[in-house]
């Protein structure tokens, strides 16, 4: 793609196993990292491609692929939780993790993230005699 979203959202269904999402450029990746899930450890690869199936989400969720900064690096969203977002870079398929407050535009962070007075460091306390360093 001329934007560098080469992600797709593959819905992955494995007889006997049951069904599941992964995130991956091709459908072949994404087989892959289903495999390697430990349910499939003594599993040979041929035998488990003869009873998975991979077909894209023809419907992914809201705001999927959308631009976003993240670590001040353009990057496009994929999904996030309570806890981090879930990101590809451009030209990418590996899904990352980051803690919300790396994350801009706000809207993409967790709901409880979102407050941008609680991202800011402390102010310094003028009492103490120590130096403030801002990391």
């Amino acid at each position: 793609m001329a934007d560098g979203f080469i992600a797709k959202r593959w819905l992955i269904s494995v007889a006997g196993y049951g069904s599941g999402v992964e995130i991956a450029a091709t459908r072949g990746q994404a087989l892959a990292k289903t495999w390697r899930c430990d349910a499939f450890g003594n599993m040979p690869f041929k035998r488990f491609l003869s009873i998975a199936n991979a077909v894209i989400d023809r419907d992914p969720p809201a705001r999927w692929g959308d631009r976003i900064t993240v670590c001040g690096e353009p990057a496009f969203f994929t999904s996030s939780n309570r806890a981090y977002v879930e990101f590809v870079r451009p030209s990418c398929g590996n899904v990352r993790h980051a803690h919300p407050y790396d994350v801009l535009p706000i809207e993409y962070r967790p709901e409880a993230y979102r407050d941008t007075a609680a991202a800011q460091p402390p102010a310094p306390n003028p009492d103490h005699k120590g130096t403030y360093i801002r990391v």
